[in-house]
């Protein structure tokens, strides 16, 4: 059975190209925004492992984060945080806030594939 990835990205076109990439090595579900995601969790969802962009509508990557770590159920599931910002304030900040990975984009998918099966299989 392939792990299951929770994907949020508020741009479309990246949702549609990570779901197509990804799909092949895992079950992938879909949201838009740090919120979906959350709200999908909280329904008693359990993704092996969550990618997530930080600028996103509603609620964004930083935010979901702090979410999903104060929360004892989540507060291991592995985090691969994908970002247009290069920023090593940014980047740091991730890392605090609990992210186990920090990809720039534009993506390398083969990176974000090899990423998430390390943090699953550690």
């Amino acid at each position: 059975m392939k792990p299951t990835i929770l994907v949020m990205e508020d741009e479309k076109i990246i949702r549609m190209y990570l779901e197509k990439a990804l799909a092949s090595h895992f079950v992938v579900v879909l949201k838009e925004n740090g919120a979906e995601g959350l709200q999908w969790l909280e329904q008693g969802n359990n993704p092996d492992a969550v990618i997530t962009d930080l600028n996103m509508p509603e609620m964004d990557g930083f935010d979901f984060l702090e979410n999903i770590r104060a929360n004892g159920n989540y507060k291991n599931l592995p985090v691969v945080v994908l970002s247009a910002m290069e920023s090593s304030e940014e980047k740091a900040k991730c890392f605090r806030l609990g992210a186990n990975e920090y990809l720039i984009k534009p993506l390398n998918i083969s990176e974000v594939i090899s990423s998430i099966e390390q943090l699953i299989s550690s």
